[in-house]
């Protein structure tokens, strides 16, 4: 019996081994399509548990009791992996939608400063013009008040013709009452009235052609005289110069007469004569230079003026020559000037050089000098101030410049 009831156990465990393995295949399949939940190691592990379930030929109780641990660990592995993939996709779609929602954010931040950029153009650009349509709304204003004063001025003109053709109507009423219905004509065919206004032309042609004669004298003769006013005008010009000119040279000639006269004098007044003979010679001696003539017992102030007219006909020819041979000229004076100091300068540096060397000559062939009586003591020096003194002072100076 005991055989039997070991035998029927190992039957039911072989029974309940295929239909746990059924059970567990129509979960797989049922679970193929999202992913393969049961892993190669629980599959091992399970094996194994079984088999040695088998080996160990334990009680049908302890053996259904652990099978339906088993599969109740296997059913909760299978729910919290099922939850845990629920919960990973749930959260790959939510860090998707978080993604897709911050690209929103941006675009949308992107979108809102264009947005406020253009909002702030547009509010700009609507003040500028809210400014010109007021500015254009103030000149419309100004012209409406301008166009009515003008309005109003053309209706006071209007009540004014008005009043006007009224009076005028009343006279014009006023003379046909007294004006007789038919008046008599002077001209009874228009040909008079041609043949008068041919006449007139005929005695009028003459009088265009004098007035035309007339005023094309009258141009010349005003071409003329402005012609002549401005030559005149600098003739007087010239003359005015010339007379300043004049005046100058008689004033400088007056000084120069009074100037000689005062030498006069003062060479009459001296006893020695030598000075003027030196002058005398001089004179001559100028005279005969640069003036070339026959003359013999010429007087000395004859020779002075006959220099001094050689010198103004002199000075008269410069003013008229070109300015470019003045300058050549002075250039040329300049140089020899030059020279003749140069040459001066190097004489009076011999004739100096001739001394000294004289003077050495004297000294060398003197005999010695010799000293008689005490010897002359040397000036007693200045006493030297300590320079924290001069210190004290400059300091002291100083304060009192700032007092």
């Amino acid at each position: 019996m005991v055989f039997d009831k070991s035998w029927q156990w190992s039957i039911d465990e072989d029974q309940l081994l295929k239909k746990n393995q059924k059970n567990i295949l129509c979960h797989k399949e049922s679970n193929s399509c999202s992913n393969q939940l049961l892993t190669d190691i629980d599959r091992s592990w399970i094996i194994t548990h079984m088999q040695n379930r088998r080996r160990e030929r334990k009680s049908l109780q302890d053996y259904l009791r652990k099978n339906h641990e088993i599969f109740t660990l296997q059913y909760t592995l299978n729910v919290k992996r099922n939850e845990i993939e629920r919960l990973e996709n749930y959260l790959r779609e939510e860090e998707r939608l978080l993604i897709k929602s911050e690209k929103n954010i941006a675009e949308d931040l992107v979108l809102f400063d264009q947005f406020l950029d253009i909002s702030n153009r547009n509010a700009s650009d609507a003040a500028s013009r809210a400014d010109e349509e007021s500015r254009r709304k103030e000149e419309l204003l100004n012209e409406i008040k301008q166009l009515q004063k003008i309005l109003i001025t053309y209706h006071n003109d209007q009540n004014h013709l008005i009043d006007t053709l009224k009076q005028s109507r009343r006279y014009q009423q006023f003379l046909f009452k007294f004006a007789p219905e038919n008046y008599s004509l002077y001209f009874t065919k228009p040909e008079q009235l041609l043949d008068i206004f041919t006449e007139m032309e005929e005695k009028s042609l003459p009088l265009v052609q004098k007035s035309q004669y007339t005023c094309e004298t009258l141009d010349k003769i005003h071409s003329t005289i402005n012609l002549t006013t401005n030559e005149q005008n600098s003739q007087v010009e010239q003359l005015q110069i010339k007379i300043t000119q004049l005046e100058n040279l008689i004033k400088h000639e007056i000084e120069h007469e009074t100037s000689c006269q005062n030498l006069l004098i003062q060479y009459k007044n001296e006893k020695d004569h030598s000075s003027i003979e030196q002058l005398k010679q001089t004179i001559e001696i100028l005279y005969k230079k640069y003036i070339i003539s026959d003359d013999i017992g010429i007087s000395t102030i004859h020779m002075l003026q006959t220099i001094e007219n050689k010198i103004k006909s002199l000075f008269n020819t410069i003013e008229h020559m070109d300015s470019s041979i003045l300058i050549e000229a002075e250039k040329f004076r300049e140089i020899t000037v030059r020279t003749l100091e140069r040459e001066e300068k190097l004489q009076q540096e011999k004739l100096i050089n001739e001394l000294k060397h004289k003077k050495t000559l004297l000294r060398s062939s003197a005999p010695p000098y010799r000293k008689i009586g005490r010897i002359i003591m040397e000036r007693s020096r200045p006493l030297l101030e300590k320079k924290y003194h001069l210190k004290h002072s400059i300091i002291n100076k100083q304060e009192q410049l700032m007092r």
